[in-house]
């Protein structure tokens, strides 16, 4: 999860399918999952979903908001060096970010809190809630941290490059190709949250070969993985227009 406000925000807690909202800049988000509505330059811009009311993971990871001891935390900056990442942008047990791991591309810093670990209260089999500690990790500094760029010009020019969905699609794909040291299984959980993010929206991933090979099994043609090669345009699908197109087949048959 990426933001530049005072709170962090997922995109478990929002949703903004098929909305065009280039034309909005953000200027207060707030992390409480009863609220119905932000507000963006005083109007009433995008709409929060009650937890109740919406499709999504069973247990949320986490989000009992206890602090980390500082066993966890050793434990968390093992996992860091793992990923080969820098650990000096994550900070632990941040008052203002006590309630979801998320990346702030503004200062740069990587705010993890107790949500970075998996469910093991609810018996979720949701890949966002059984995901490891370094997977998560995984997903803010290579996934998000890694269009740090893109998301500082679209704070000057008050412009949306990609909607939350689809940044949050990219940031998982991107962290499973990419991140150092990351287990099969953990490659996979990325990718299938990746999966879930576009169906929230109701679009579907068109897989490349890498992502076929860590879900599937299947072997790219020259056998390799490509995982440090630059990351290729990610192509999405309206599940609507693949109805459609289904559709017509079948009536050609």
């Amino acid at each position: 999860m990426k933001y530049s406000g005072e709170d962090c925000m997922t995109a478990e807690d929002l949703i903004c399918p098929n909305t065009n909202n280039s034309d909005r800049s953000i200027e207060h988000l707030k992390n409480d999952n009863n609220c119905d509505t932000i507000y963006t330059n005083g109007k009433t811009a995008l709409k929060f979903v009650k937890i109740s009311e919406k499709e999504m993971p069973n247990g949320m990871r986490n989000m009992s908001k206890v602090p980390l001891t500082d066993e966890e935390i050793e434990k968390l900056k093992e996992e860091i060096k793992r990923i080969g990442a820098d650990e000096s942008v994550f900070v632990f047990n941040d008052e203002v970010h006590s309630g979801n791991a998320c990346y702030n591309c503004v200062v740069d810093k990587v705010y993890v809190s107790r949500n970075v670990f998996p469910d093991t209260r609810y018996g979720s089999i949701h890949p966002r809630d059984i995901m490891s500690a370094a997977a998560v990790l995984a997903h803010e500094y290579y996934g998000h941290r890694s269009y740090r760029d893109e998301y500082l010009n679209d704070l000057e020019t008050g412009a949306k490059s990609v909607p939350l969905w689809k940044d949050e699609c990219r940031a998982s794909i991107t962290a499973a190709k990419i991140t150092p040291n990351l287990t099969p299984k953990e490659r996979r959980d990325l990718i299938l949250d990746a999966g879930f993010h576009a169906k929230e929206a109701a679009q579907v991933i068109e897989m490349d070969n890498f992502m076929k090979e860590i879900v599937y099994g299947y072997k790219c043609p020259d056998d390799e993985k490509h995982i440090t090669m630059p990351i290729p345009e990610i192509v999405y699908v309206s599940e609507e227009g693949l109805e459609a197109v289904l559709g017509q087949q079948q009536g050609q048959q």
